[in-house]
């Protein structure tokens, strides 16, 4: 098999013992690769069907509380960021809103419980966002979704 591979009419040990050490890094990790691929189908598809069954029932609630609730497109570009900002520790997607007639909540896989961030920019002069870092949340005021980059 090597005397295909390489262009020496002698293969030496020295090729084989190369060509080997190539070989068999490349089947370890052949190996590992199909039993990542094998590991993270059951929890891909575990993620997908929680993340369609709250988004009907984000959507189900929103439709219900739409009355006097309007997300402003400042709160969609906020999310927006907070998920760029996420990215790199995170999947993106699992950063959801719930927005409220005072406020719009940032949660992690749409759960209230896991919200980390509030944005308060129904209020045109006081705009603020509230992070939820520990007991009592940090209040930092803002007058552009942008500022969140700071």
């Amino acid at each position: 098999m090597a005397q295909r591979v390489h262009s020496a009419r002698r293969i030496r040990a020295q090729i084989l013992d190369s060509f080997r050490l190539i070989v068999t890094e490349a089947i370890q990790s052949y190996i590992a690769d199909r039993i990542n691929e094998t590991l993270d189908k059951p929890i891909k598809t575990v993620e997908v069907k929680e993340h369609d069954h709250q988004s009907d029932e984000h959507d189900a609630a929103e439709a219900e509380n739409s009355n006097d609730i309007v997300t402003t497109q400042e709160e969609i570009e906020a999310l927006y960021i907070v998920r760029a900002i996420c990215a790199s520790l995170i999947n993106p997607d699992r950063i959801m809103e719930k927005d409220t007639k005072n406020y719009c909540n940032i949660t992690l896989d749409g759960e209230p419980r896991k919200s980390f961030l509030r944005l308060h920019f129904n209020f045109v002069r006081k705009k603020k966002i509230a992070v939820f870092d520990q007991d009592e949340p940090e209040v930092v005021p803002v007058t552009v979704p942008s500022d969140l980059y700071q």
